[in-house]
């Protein structure tokens, strides 16, 4: 009955040419939107990522006896989308929500944190020291960068064999003393990202970056949240990629599939 192709909250109907596609959810985020708004990055948070807290938390407090009694499960959430469409954006108006609803339920010292990348067939650690990329044009961080550069610490992945399935061994597992401080490591992890220019993008993301978060329960459970901000996908003839940016852009692209 949705002859004019309009979306609906539930079941959403989008026709782009001879195309159909269904959605749980449509949002139409502005960024004049109130907190209010279904469509605000607290909108979005609240129906989309926190059922995900909750999971991981087992929508507890820090009281022992009350976290022993709830199941808790990992949770991973993945942004996907085109080169260009605002995923990163997405995300990082996301983890304030999701940094503070886990230190309001578990508490700081309950907390952990870990960065890293995907890029091409390489595991990166996006908080270890020797990772960090100067910006362009800080000279004197460039060259105090050069002096102290070690080189990176190898992480690689292993199938613990326990049933927990594969495991990030030797990537850097930071705690907290604060919601400021998490968002700064967030933020400067992700300054560290593969990124370079395409026609699309001027800074486009050429990895696939995980924000994990570990969730320590009194009882000695760990829940894992994964935040999960995927390289775009694209279209060669309109990023004008070539050479090593081609080469990547067919990685990304094979790794999506």
């Amino acid at each position: 009955d949705n002859k004019a192709g309009k979306p609906t909250s539930l079941d959403a109907l989008i026709f782009a040419g001879c195309k159909r596609m269904t959605f749980d959810r449509i949002f139409f985020p502005r960024d004049d939107a109130p907190l209010t708004d279904p469509s605000s990055p607290l909108g979005i948070f609240t129906t989309m990522v926190q059922p995900l807290v909750d999971a991981v938390t087992g929508s507890c407090s820090a009281d022992a006896e009350t976290a022993s009694s709830r199941d808790v499960f990992n949770s991973t959430l993945l942004i996907y989308g085109q080169t260009c469409a605002g995923k990163t954006r997405c995300l990082e108006q996301l983890v304030p929500f999701v940094v503070a609803a886990l230190v309001a339920r578990m508490g700081l010292d309950a907390l952990l944190f870990r960065m890293t990348e995907i890029y091409g067939d390489t595991l990166r650690d996006l908080l270890c020291s020797s990772s960090f990329q100067p910006l362009e044009g800080d000279a004197t961080r460039q060259q105090q960068d050069q002096q102290n550069q070690a080189p990176p610490p190898q992480i690689h992945l292993r199938d613990a064999g326990d049933g927990r399935g594969l495991q990030i061994i030797g990537a850097t597992v930071v705690t907290i003393e604060s919601e400021e401080e998490a968002l700064w490591l967030f933020q400067e992890a992700l300054r560290r990202r593969a990124t370079a220019a395409t026609n699309m993008n001027a800074s486009s993301s050429r990895s696939h970056a995980i924000f994990t978060i570990f969730c320590q329960h009194p009882d000695g459970r760990v829940a894992k949240l994964n935040l999960v901000d995927l390289a775009g996908s694209e279209r060669l003839k309109k990023t004008g990629n070539v050479g090593a940016r081609l080469r990547e852009s067919v990685g990304i692209n094979s790794d999506l599939l």
